[in-house]
């Protein structure tokens, strides 16, 4: 079964710089006494893409991929469910806070990073595609995108190998479909469905249509166990997927986005489940150290 594709995790780069070297010069005089002449300090060069303003609102400036960051996540076993608030609490005040604090000896980790489509096997059958990012913590599969500035694009999902030992999965949509409309806030609401023909799923033909119902649903406080985003949007989506033979599964999950990080964190409900606000993860993926 697939589930929602993986929107591209972005982060700040580490700020690097050199010191000033020091220089001495000898003094006048019978003494023979030093005084030093020290160069003037110098900032480090920082090199910030992209810094938070804290507006309330996702632009495309603050969701683009940086090609050669890499952010860790840190994901349950497949097999095991993890118990999430997924609404979170909300204070006296109207502050919302999700806290996804907590730590698991047994949590897995995985890398994620934007690539560009140079080089890859499949960039020519991905036509106005600029960049992938792995869709499944495995790494077997990237979904392909390109974002404008009206919104972040999924063209489909395709075998990260040419070549895989389970057989090829091509599975690219008609046309591609806005999965983040831009500028997004709490509130916005929006319905998308794409088509895919002559598709192939580890290496069987496949044709069929996904639908998907997302709202940002609130902003507010994240709590991870090694970071805390003071503002994270909450992004609802249900995603029904329809195949020409099959049955028609129906996937809910959260996602939550902080501008100029992309998404942060992830809870997806075990199949079947009607609740919008699960209280049973299937999946619980968060940006974060190693165990």
């Amino acid at each position: 079964m697939r589930k929602l594709p993986l929107i591209l995790a972005r982060v700040l780069p580490v700020l690097a710089g050199t010191a000033a070297l020091a220089t001495f010069a000898t003094a006048c005089g019978d003494n023979l006494s030093y005084v030093p002449n020290y160069s003037p300090y110098e900032s480090p060069s920082t090199e910030i893409t992209c810094l938070p303003n804290r507006d309330g609102k996702l632009e495309a400036s603050e969701m683009a991929p940086t090609f050669g960051a890499v952010a860790q996540f840190l994901v349950n076993p497949s097999g095991t469910t993890r118990a999430v608030n997924a609404s979170g609490t909300v204070a006296d005040t109207g502050a919302r806070t999700w806290d996804f604090g907590d730590s698991f000896k047994d949590d897995r980790s995985f890398k994620v990073a934007a690539k560009k489509l140079d080089g890859l096997w499949y960039a020519s059958k991905a036509g106005g595609a600029t960049f992938a990012t792995p869709f499944d913590a495995a790494g077997t599969l990237d979904a392909v995108y390109h974002i404008a500035d009206d919104g972040l694009y999924l063209h489909g999902l395709v075998s990260a190998e040419e070549k895989p030992a389970n057989g090829q999965t091509i599975l690219l949509y008609e046309t591609p479909i806005r999965v983040f409309p831009f500028p997004l806030a709490p509130g916005a609401k929006w319905n998308v469905e794409g088509t895919i023909r002559n598709g192939v799923v580890a290496g069987q033909p496949y044709a069929g249509k996904d639908t998907y119902s997302s709202e940002d649903v609130a902003l507010g406080r994240l709590i991870l166990p090694d970071l805390t985003f003071t503002e994270a949007h909450a992004i609802r989506t249900t995603a029904v997927v329809t195949p020409a033979a099959g049955v028609a599964t129906t996937t809910r999950q959260i996602q939550y986005i902080s501008e100029c990080y992309g998404e942060v964190a992830r809870a997806v409900a075990k199949t079947g489940d009607t609740n919008p606000d699960f209280s049973e993860a299937a999946e619980l993926r968060r940006i974060g150290l190693a165990p």
